[in-house]
């Protein structure tokens, strides 16, 4: 999605995006609560959309932990809360990391030099 709609939104994708364009100096923080808004509001909707999709099914029961993860008994493994936080926190850096790289001005001019540069 970074590459996709990245050079359109910067790739506001889910509030630690937003708060991570923040923290980068992409974004300005007064901006910051419609985004996380409209992020909400999305997510409301796309859960909606997940929940008729997995409730096609004969058996589907929202009390078999449907669309969960966590730590603990939410966790597929086991993992405890600091290995769910951990976890948590790295990828959602490297995700940022991404965002943050593929929409990098600078990013898009070595790309466009680059498909210049073979014709």
């Amino acid at each position: 999605m970074a590459y996709a709609i990245g050079h359109i939104s910067g790739c506001h994708l889910n509030p630690a995006v937003t708060l991570g364009l923040v923290a980068g100096g992409r974004f300005k923080i007064v901006e910051t609560i419609p985004y996380i808004l409209s992020q909400l509001v999305g997510a409301v909707i796309g859960c909606g959309i997940l929940f008729v999709f997995a409730s096609g099914t004969k058996d589907f029961s929202v009390a078999n932990g449907f669309a969960s993860n966590g730590f603990g008994t939410r966790s597929p493994g086991g993992y405890n809360l600091v290995s769910a936080l951990l976890a948590k926190a790295v990828l959602t850096f490297v995700f940022l990391m991404i965002i943050l790289g593929s929409t990098d001005k600078r990013t898009r001019l070595a790309l466009h030099r680059s498909r210049s540069a073979w014709g």
